[in-house]
């Protein structure tokens, strides 16, 4: 057999292996690389600042000077984990000097039995299971009974250390031997620089592909409002662990590493003191940001040798060098009030603040809209012409006609509640003892004054608050003891008035966290996005848009969109039309009629009267915590005009 047979026999192979799988060859092909694309990206250039400055250090910098880096990238090590659960998680904590020590004193007590690299690495397995331990019951707590939690084991972690030295008799603190990889002993400050930047640059790399991907944008999501999360699908509970585990040994590995950087540890020095540094890094440098970090231990650390160096210029004779500890804890306290007031997300921040600014500047003075380059946190209002570039025109559909109502009357409920009751701090009722259902493509109305308990209702079948029913059934499967994200998983979507979207997240980054939390399957997810966006195909154009910047219209979109790549049975929407403009109602009571025609239940709870009667097949009239009317919107109207007239023939 010649070259030319071999050819063509593996040609065949192929085509045939391709045949079988479904494959197009034509569409396997590498896209241009465009490296002034890469030379010009953000990453590029805070990269290369980076490598210029370890440079410069390593070449340029005396030993005192590489001493004081190494601490710097120590810090950074630890101020990286830290911010991963606070910046980016959104829990808040003051505990890293604890896992910082228990990373220490971990590698300190297996170093006798295991070389450097794996008591390292012990110390940071030890501290991320304590950090599993603390954010067990971390999971319950939020804002300030969570940084008191943290507060507790910080002290608990430092008083057991110190009962451990005195036991022993270790009242100096336990020494460590000198770091050794191999044949390369780390003594000199230049190769504990070499490897302390190694270790950082990994973990950066770590840090940048876990907020990039699903983790980063679950992350994200439970920052801003975690009970949204958990009804978009996301597991809570188990991405705050995750982020307490990977913060915790990242702060155990940099305990360790400083350990045997300082050849010396003691109880006192992981004190409160340390753990309120870490907090002024993330803070000064920038919270959720990976340069941030970098940024806030240069600052922070190197205050003291900065002082230290004024200090000594005055000879020790001054007040300034009398009381230099007292100084450095002020002008940390000053800078880390200053930021709080003045730009409490950080310096990391602050150009981006700028260029936004001088965008919008620029964009008032050319005459062109604002919304474009506006912050997260405007809103730009609603119109009536956008909503008609991105909401699909569908054809009306008669609600009331006899063959549906037929066809519902003969439909099993797919949501079934009988009798249910939330009450708030035990006395307050919201709801009393409502009882309704929803059928297959139907869909039922909620309306009210305000305060009736509607979107206590909603709260209530959703799992958000605790509730009490005789039946909660979905499919005649009982939601009573499921969680809100286990009642979202089961079908149960729920569409809420407000936080319904996340401004930090884009379009397409709220859509394909939503299809995640349906299928594992890429393929699957696809087709998912792809099917909702056919009702919304405006909101194809925005994917690389910022939820911050859509108009309410859009991100009222954006919310049933998320919720139908989630495939629900029933969606729960509370207030589909609030604030929105009448074009825009329309279009959206006209595009949720088709949602419903393909199979869906929905459940609105509706302030506008007009809007329900227009789009419901069935009605109910809620007041102080119960239905008073329950019939079809024929029936409600012709119960108005009757009333009505009753109240017009009394006044004559």
């Amino acid at each position: 057999m010649n070259r030319r047979e071999q050819f063509q026999m593996v040609r065949g192979e192929f085509e045939s292996s391709k045949a079988r799988l479904g494959v197009s060859v034509n569409r396997f092909h590498f896209a241009a690389f465009n490296w002034r694309d890469v030379v010009r990206s953000k990453s590029f250039a805070l990269s290369a600042i980076c490598a210029v400055v370890f440079i410069y250090a390593f070449v340029a910098f005396p030993s005192y000077r590489l001493y004081e880096a190494d601490l710097t990238v120590l810090a950074a090590i630890g101020a990286l984990g830290l911010n991963l659960i606070t910046g980016y998680a959104g829990q808040a904590s003051i505990g890293a000097a604890a896992f910082l020590a228990i990373g220490a004193f971990s590698a300190s007590g297996v170093q006798g039995h295991v070389g450097f690299v794996a008591s390292v690495f012990v110390g940071a397995i030890v501290a991320a299971v304590a950090g599993l331990l603390v954010g067990l019951p971390a999971l319950r707590m939020r804002g300030l009974y969570l940084i008191i939690s943290t507060l507790v084991f910080q002290y608990l972690v430092q008083d057991g250390f110190e009962i451990v030295e005195t036991k022993q008799g270790a009242l100096g603190g336990y020494a460590l031997p000198k770091a050794r990889i191999g044949g390369w002993v780390i003594s000199s400050t230049r190769s504990w620089f070499i490897l302390l930047t190694v270790v950082l640059v990994l973990w950066c790399i770590v840090m940048r592909f876990l907020v990039t991907s699903k983790p980063g944008r679950a992350w994200t999501m439970i920052k801003e409002h975690d009970v949204a999360a958990a009804i978009a699908g996301i597991a809570v509970g188990r991405y705050k662990l995750t982020a307490f585990v990977i913060s915790s040994a990242m702060l155990g590995m940099a305990g360790a590493l400083g350990a045997y950087f300082v050849g010396q540890i003691s109880y006192d020095q992981y004190t409160l003191n340390l753990a309120v540094l870490y907090v002024a890094m993330i803070i000064v440098g920038g919270t959720g940001s990976i340069f941030g970090s970098l940024i806030g231990a240069i600052i922070i650390t190197d205050i003291p040798f900065f002082l230290s160096q004024l200090g000594s210029n005055s000879n020790g004779t001054n007040f300034f060098s009398q009381n230099l500890a007292f100084i450095e804890l002020a002008v940390d306290a000053l800078l880390l009030i200053g930021f709080l007031i003045v730009e409490p997300r950080g310096l990391a921040h602050i150009g981006t603040r700028i260029s936004r600014t001088l965008a919008i500047r620029r964009a008032k003075r050319s005459g062109k809209a604002v919304a474009a380059v506006a912050p997260d946190s405007l809103q730009p209002t609603d119109s009536t012409s956008l909503a008609e570039e991105n909401i699909s025109v569908v054809s009306a559909v008669d609600s009331t006609s006899a063959k549906q109502s037929q066809v519902l009357a003969d439909t099993v409920p797919v949501l079934r509640v009988e009798n249910l009751s939330v009450r708030y701090h035990g006395t307050k009722v919201a709801v009393d003892g409502v009882s309704l259902d929803v059928r297959k493509s139907e869909i039922v109305g909620v309306v009210g004054p305000n305060g009736a308990g509607r979107t206590s209702l909603l709260a209530g079948i959703a799992g958000i608050v605790p509730c009490s029913a005789n039946a909660l059934l979905l499919n005649d499967k009982s939601l009573a003891r499921l969680s809100a994200m286990q009642r979202s998983r089961s079908g149960v979507i729920l569409v809420p008035e407000r936080d319904k979207v996340f401004p930090h997240l884009t379009v397409a980054e709220h859509l394909d966290l939503a299809a995640a939390g349906r299928s594992k399957d890429r393929h699957q997810r696809r087709s998912l996005i792809s099917d909702a966006l056919g009702y919304f195909p405006g909101l194809d154009k925005r994917r690389t848009s910022r939820a911050g910047t859509l108009s309410g219209g859009e991100r009222q979109m954006l919310a049933l969109a998320a919720a139908l790549c989630l495939q629900p049975e029933v969606m729960l929407i509370d207030e589909l039309s609030l604030g929105l403009a009448h074009g825009v109602v329309v279009r959206l009571t006209e595009t949720l009629r088709k949602i419903a025609d393909a199979g869906v239940g929905v459940l609105l709870v509706e302030q506008s009267l007009g809007v329900a009667e227009s789009i419901v097949d069935r009605l109910h009239f809620m007041e102080s915590g119960r239905f008073t009317w329950s019939g079809t919107p024929d029936e409600f109207h012709e119960s108005r005009v009757a009333a009505g007239s009753d109240h017009g023939s009394s006044s004559q």
